[in-house]
C-alpha cells in the first residue's frame, strides 16, 4: 500500500513539476491538512496562538509558494515527501512570525523580550544576550518544549517571566499568589529548565 502511495505520489509531483493545473489541485486537497498540522505544530512551539482564519491563510501561503517558486523542484525524494511538506510549512510560519513580529507590537515570538538577568540561570553562558538567544533557533525551540514539560503554573510562571517581560511582583499580582510562591515556582523551574537544556550548557 505505502508502495502504491509512492508510485502515485511520483507521479502527482512529476505533472505538478510540469505546471499541471488539475495536479496541483489535487496535490493541495490532498496535503492541506498535512501543512495546517505542521503550521499548527510550528506555532506551539513557538508559543503562539492564532486565529483559525490566520492558519488557513498560512496554509495558502505554503500551497502558494511551493507553486510560484517551484519549490518541489527541491525534493528529492518522493518517499520523503511529506517530512518535506512539513519542514516547508515550519519554514514558512517562522518567517510569517518574524515578519508579524516586525510589524507587530505585541510579542508573537518568545524570547525577544527575555532580559539578562532572568535568562542568565537558564541559557548557556553564550547566549545571555537577549537579542542574541531571539536569533538561536534551534535553542529557542528547546526551551519552548522544555517549558512545556514543567507544571502547569510553573509554566504559566516562566511565560510571564520570560516572553512577556513580566516581574516577579507583576506575576505575584496577576496570579493573586504571594510573591514568595511565585519565586519558589521560578526557582524550581529553572532547576527543571537547567537539567533539560544541559546538552546546550555542554557546547558551551
Amino acid at each position: 500500500m505505502a508502495g502504491g502511495n509512492s508510485i502515485q505520489d511520483r507521479d502527482l509531483v512529476a505533472r505538478c513539476l510540469k505546471r499541471d493545473p488539475a495536479a496541483w489541485i489535487l496535490f493541495a486537497r490532498k496535503y492541506s491538512r498535512l501543512i495546517t498540522l505542521a503550521v499548527n505544530a510550528r506555532l506551539r512551539r513557538a508559543g503562539v496562538s492564532l486565529p483559525a482564519q490566520d492558519v488557513e491563510d498560512l496554509q495558502q501561503d505554503v500551497l502558494t509558494s511551493i507553486w510560484k517558486e517551484r519549490k518541489l523542484e527541491q525534493l528529492r525524494d518522493v518517499k520523503n515527501l511529506a517530512y518535506w511538506l512539513a519542514a516547508v510549512a515550519s519554514n514558512e510560519t517562522v518567517d510569517y512570525l518574524r515578519r508579524k513580529a516586525a510589524l507587530d507590537p505585541a510579542p508573537l515570538i518568545p524570547f525577544i523580550d527575555i532580559s539578562d538577568d532572568d535568562a542568565r540561570d537558564i541559557v548557556p553562558a553564550h547566549m545571555t544576550n537577549a537579542r542574541d538567544l531571539a536569533m538561536q533557533h534551534e535553542f529557542s525551540g528547546a526551551l519552548a518544549d522544555a517549558i512545556t514539560s514543567l507544571s502547569s503554573t510553573e509554566r504559566l510562571v516562566m511565560k510571564l517571566l520570560l516572553f512577556y517581560g513580566k516581574k516577579q511582583d507583576e506575576i505575584a499580582k496577576f496570579l493573586r499568589i504571594p510573591r514568595g510562591t511565585v519565586s519558589s515556582h521560578v526557582v524550581r523551574a529553572k532547576e527543571k529548565l537547567q537539567k533539560r537544556l544541559r546538552d546546550y550548557r555542554s557546547d558551551v
